[in-house]
């Protein structure tokens, strides 16, 4: 018994044909598809026996392959009448015509008695998209003990068993190669993002984020958490930010975290505001995204310049530096920013 009968046209379908029958072969499937090297005189019963005994028939379209079926002796007008005759008993469980080399949709004039083959969905198999269009093809399929096998098989693994999801993760990386298995994972990943940064990036070390800001045109300046909030604000906002500010806000930020009430109040009193210098919540409120402010970056402790270019530019990028360097890399990052603001 054949789990599938592939009919095509020999000429311009032969080689596309005999692709497709080694894809499923290589997946266990039993493939009929050399019918047009059976003699005339047994064709009919031939046929018919291996078409009852096919519960899958495919129909390879290629260009002109449909251009003979308006004759009713043709023998894939034929071929296609019987698959037909047999869906509509019930005795074939799938037709799935396959669309090749550039074809893209059935010819006008098919006879009536084939018309309906344009009825069935069909599935166009090209060299861009062949892994994504062929795993639709093993879906459409219908084989009753291995869907039978494959749908117990799933039901014994439940939702929310973290084992289980495991097992699966095991079971699907045996199932296909890496190639596949990498082409798969970035589909499902397109499908199923909904847009969230922390979801896509948490797990990527910083080299991967630079790397990534580097193609996004964007400033890879800064630590983890700035280059995070950067990607993030690119991608929810219309117009295109100044990434250099980006970095020097942080550092701001960073700055007036670290800094002593009196350094906070000497702040203000550049700004030239008044706020309650009792108060150093206020003093950082006022003080949060103003970049005329002018830092004094060599008045700090050196483990206070460690923390704000660890957090604001990447701790790997001041691990061995000298307080002088330091300064003079959190001063130029600073500066770069503000140089739209001053």
């Amino acid at each position: 018994m054949n789990d599938i009968f592939i009919s095509y046209r020999r000429e311009g379908g032969a080689t596309t044909a005999r692709l497709i029958c080694k894809a499923l072969e290589e997946k266990n499937f039993r493939c009929f598809f050399d019918s047009e090297s059976l003699s005339f005189g047994s064709f009919a019963d031939n046929i018919k026996e291996n078409l009852r005994n096919s519960p899958n028939f495919i129909l390879v379209v290629t260009p002109g392959s449909l251009d003979r079926c308006i004759s009713p002796d043709d023998w894939v007008h034929q071929e296609i009448a019987l698959a037909l005759k047999l869906y509509k008993s019930r005795k074939i469980q799938r037709i799935i015509p396959i669309f090749a080399n550039g074809t893209t949709g059935f010819p006008d004039n098919l006879p009536p008695e084939i018309s309906a083959i344009a009825e069935q969905n069909a599935i166009e198999l090209n060299h861009k998209d062949f892994e994504a269009n062929f795993s639709r093809l093993i879906e459409r399929i219908y084989h009753e003990k291995r869907d039978q096998l494959l749908n117990c098989f799933l039901d014994q693994h439940l939702e929310g068993d973290s084992q289980h999801l495991e097992f699966l993760h095991e079971t699907f990386k045996g199932c296909l190669s890496p190639t596949q298995q990498m082409h798969a994972l970035k589909t499902n990943i397109k499908m199923h993002w909904k847009g969230g940064v922390q979801t896509l990036l948490d797990d990527y070390h910083d080299s991967f984020l630079r790397d990534l800001c580097i193609m996004l045109n964007l400033n890879q300046e800064g630590g983890r958490d700035t280059i995070l909030r950067r990607i993030e604000h690119w991608l929810t906002n219309e117009q295109h930010e100044d990434p250099d500010a980006t970095v020097s806000n942080n550092i701001l930020k960073c700055y007036i975290n670290e800094a002593s009430s009196w350094e906070l109040g000497r702040l203000c009193d550049q700004l030239g505001v008044k706020v309650d210098k009792r108060s150093p919540s206020k003093m950082r409120e006022t003080l949060s995204n103003r970049l005329e402010l002018e830092l004094d970056f060599a008045s700090l402790h050196i483990q206070d310049l460690k923390t704000i270019a660890g957090a604001a530019l990447g701790e790997d990028r001041i691990e061995r530096c000298k307080k002088q360097e330091l300064v003079d890399l959190l001063t130029d990052a600073y500066q770069r920013g503000r140089a739209e603001t001053v």
